[in-house]
Order: C-alpha cells, then sequence, then structure tokens
C-alpha cells in the first residue's frame, strides 16, 4: 500500500493518474498513492516518495515561479549539518531506507537543479521572504 495524503479541496472530478486510488472520508478526499504523485497533473507540484524516516515518507518538490525550483525535505533531513555530513538523522523507521532515499533524492535535485529547503532549519527560514512581501 502506498502513502496517504489527505487533499482538502473537492478533487474527485479532477483527472487523476494510474498509481492512485481515490477514498472518500466525510468531506475530505484521501488519496492513497503508490509511487511518485503530481498534485495538479503538471509537474509543478510533485509528492516523491522517500521511505526511511516513516514507511510512507515523501518529500515535495515545488517549480515556484519567482523562486524557481523547490524540495522541500520533510524528514529526510533535519539540519543542514547532516546533510552536509551526509548522515542519517537518527529519527528513522529504516536508516537503510533513509540513506537510499537521500542518495536518491539528491540526485534528484542535482538533475533538476533545485535547492532543497530543510524545514527545522531556522537559519534559512530566518533567509525567506514572507508575505506580503513574497508574493505567491
Amino acid at each position: 500500500m502506498g502513502s496517504i495524503v489527505g487533499i482538502w479541496a473537492r478533487v474527485a472530478s479532477s483527472p487523476r493518474p494510474d498509481n492512485t486510488e481515490t477514498w472518500r472520508f466525510g468531506e475530505s478526499n484521501t488519496i492513497v498513492i503508490d509511487g511518485e504523485y503530481e498534485v495538479f497533473c503538471d509537474a509543478s507540484v510533485r509528492l516523491i516518495p522517500a521511505p526511511g524516516h516513516t514507511a510512507g515518507h515523501q518529500v515535495l518538490y515545488v517549480d515556484l515561479v519567482q523562486t524557481g525550483s523547490v524540495v522541500l525535505s520533510g524528514g529526510l533531513h533535519v539540519l543542514r549539518v547532516g546533510r552536509d555530513g551526509q548522515r542519517v538523522p537518527p529519527f528513522n523507521a529504516d536508516s537503510a531506507k533513509t540513506a537510499e532515499a537521500i542518495y536518491r533524492i539528491e540526485a534528484f535535485i542535482d538533475a533538476s537543479e533545485s535547492e532543497l529547503w530543510i524545514g527545522h532549519e531556522l537559519a534559512r527560514f530566518n533567509q525567506l521572504l514572507k508575505p506580503p512581501e513574497y508574493n505567491w
């Protein structure tokens, strides 16, 4: 079974790739994903499997108009020092899968010329423009 992502908008009528199933739970849709997933079917927002931190862990690729391509690390990298030292974070369901995911995602970042944004990296967060200065 793949990862579960809650989509809070009403998306049941949207076209979906072959690697998904849509389940209705109340007023939300949940899509069960097996593999990579393009959220808007145009490659601008993609969920990319990176299991290890958790069984269904994913990173998020976003192609931003003003910023360019960005990969949000989730739990793949916790701090920049861990990425720079090529260390697997200590909190993982499967360290071997995390190491494999790190290798694969780093190759994707290089190939797509993306910037990695590490979620727990306060120094990087403080550098980012926030609304209203940044116009999404």
